[in-house]
């Protein structure tokens, strides 16, 4: 069995591993803070968890381990969706979030826009796209309040743990008791789950 190698110069590693380091920091401040410092922190700290994964050699990036059960389970759902839902921007945002997943939170660090820019539609229809995930159960969304900001506030997408994960199988556990708990990859409609009716 042949057997991989993968070279990376000691300074690469040490630059991730700071900007890792400090993103750790800017977390603590964030979780500390309100409004719109509160959202730049967490800004500047998505900003330096990509750069730490953009890293060079054979792997760029590191891994993101994904269920064979989940992710078959999100493909059955995106074919059984009316061509109205978009089933393939759908698709897309899915494997375009697995390239996008924080290390130890399931964090998607990819902002509404940026999925818009990468996918190539508009900042509503990823609002549409996400939706429909999170009622799948793919995902779920993480709101911040931003000063000056109407609705809500700001979106973090958060990725269901029993369909992609990166990070410890410890911290993945913590994880997935925070995730809402619902029959894996319900379809929802109209806010309500589907019953059927008992004979």
């Amino acid at each position: 069995m042949a057997r991989m190698l993968r070279f990376r110069r000691r300074r690469q590693v040490e630059v991730e591993a700071e900007a890792r380091c400090v993103a750790e920091q800017l977390a603590v401040l964030a979780a500390g803070s309100a409004g719109r410092a509160r959202h730049v922190l967490g800004e500047a700290r998505r900003e330096l968890l990509r750069y730490g994964l953009s890293g060079e050699g054979v792997w760029p990036g590191g891994f993101t381990m994904v269920s064979r059960v989940g992710v078959e389970a999100v493909l059955r759902r995106v074919r059984e969706l009316p061509g109205k839902k978009r089933p393939g921007t759908v698709l897309q945002a899915f494997m375009l979030m697995l390239c996008y997943v924080e290390p130890s939170s399931g964090e998607v660090l990819l902002s509404r826009e940026e999925f818009a820019e990468k996918l190539g539609v508009d900042a509503n229809r990823v609002s549409t796209v996400m939706s429909t995930l999170e009622r799948m159960g793919v995902v779920r969304r993480d709101w911040t309040r931003v000063e000056g900001l109407r609705g809500r506030g700001v979106v973090t997408y958060v990725v269901n743990p029993d369909v992609a994960w990166n990070g410890t199988l410890e911290e993945r556990e913590v994880e997935a008791e925070r995730f809402p708990r619902r029959k894996p990859f319900e379809v929802v409609d109209g806010g309500k789950a589907r019953k059927r009716r008992q004979p």
